[in-house]
This record gives C-alpha cells, sequence and structure tokens, in this order.
C-alpha cells in the first residue's frame, strides 16, 4: 500500500477502483461487481463519484499517471473514504478489514492535520487562504485551456482557417 499516489478530487482524497482492489487484495472486476450488486447502499458523491464525458477528460489531464490505459476509459469510479469503508464491508475479509484501518489510519487522515489558523497572524492566515485558492484555480485553468483549445478547432474546422 506504500505505493498509494494521493489523488484529491472534489476536495477530498479519493481511490480509483483499481487502487481499492490493490488495497483489499481483490481484483478490480470484484469491486465493480460488489458495487452493482450493491448499488442500493451507496450515494453519488458521498460514496463515489462517477466520472465520464468532459469531467472524466479534465480527471485524466489532472491524474493520468495513476490510471492504466486512460484513452480507453469511459466511465471512472472515484471512491471516498465512506465509499472504502462500504467495499470493506461487502468484501469482508480479514484482508480488507485490516487494510481499511491501514487507510484510515493514514491514507484518510490527511484531512484531520488541518491547522487551527486563528492562531496564526493575519498574514501568515491570507498566505494559506491565497496557497488554496492557487490550488483550487489550478484545476479550474486546466479546465479553461481544455475548453478554449476545443472552441479553437471548432473554429477552425468551421472557417476553415488554423489557429495556433
Amino acid at each position: 500500500m506504500n505505493n498509494l499516489v494521493p489523488i484529491v478530487y472534489d476536495g477530498e482524497r479519493i481511490l480509483t477502483t483499481e487502487q481499492l482492489a490493490q488495497v483489499y487484495g481483490t481484483e478490480p472486476r470484484r469491486i465493480t461487481e460488489n458495487f452493482n450488486n450493491n448499488k442500493i447502499r451507496f450515494g453519488e458523491s458521498k460514496h463515489y463519484f462517477c466520472l465520464k464525458g468532459q469531467r472524466l477528460k479534465e480527471f485524466l489531464q489532472y491524474a493520468s499517471n495513476v490510471v492504466q490505459n486512460p484513452s480507453k476509459i469511459r466511465k471512472l469510479y472515484l471512491w471516498t473514504e465512506r465509499g472504502a469503508d462500504r467495499h470493506c464491508k461487502i468484501l469482508d475479509t480479514d484482508k480488507a478489514w485490516e487494510q481499511f484501518d491501514h487507510l484510515e489510519d493514514t491514507y484518510f487522515k490527511v484531512k484531520e492535520n488541518n491547522i487551527n489558523t486563528d492562531q496564526l497572524s493575519p498574514e501568515t492566515q491570507l498566505i494559506l487562504r491565497l496557497s488554496k485558492s492557487i490550488a483550487r484555480n489550478e484545476i479550474e485553468n486546466k479546465k479553461i485551456k481544455s475548453q478554449i483549445s476545443s472552441l479553437k478547432l471548432h473554429v477552425a474546422e468551421a472557417s476553415g482557417f488554423l489557429y495556433t
């Protein structure tokens, strides 16, 4: 589990189906089968995110190094801590429970290490807020650049001109 690459989506750490299967010592298809058989017990944005279309494309630009064969993926599930917990319950093996305990203590624990900013100087608080804003804006900027590229291509195709 030491080789898990941290991924953040929508402000929280998540795991791909492949990562979750790796951690729990099972096959990705088993995770998918369990999910399909228990969909009623999972809530989107609470236990998982299902990325398709433009959201998937944007995510893969950000996290292509953690997904195998990104060009072949049409739909991607990202599991939250609560979703990983649900899968642990469904698998119900000693290995899965042991590994979930480890995930709770290490991988997902990062969110608990937040600094109490009330005790910091106003300048330091401002720097922290700005750095968080910059991180959010980097993802947004990638989205905007992708949209601009798509628009340029569309205009070029429609007008017969090529933009560079």
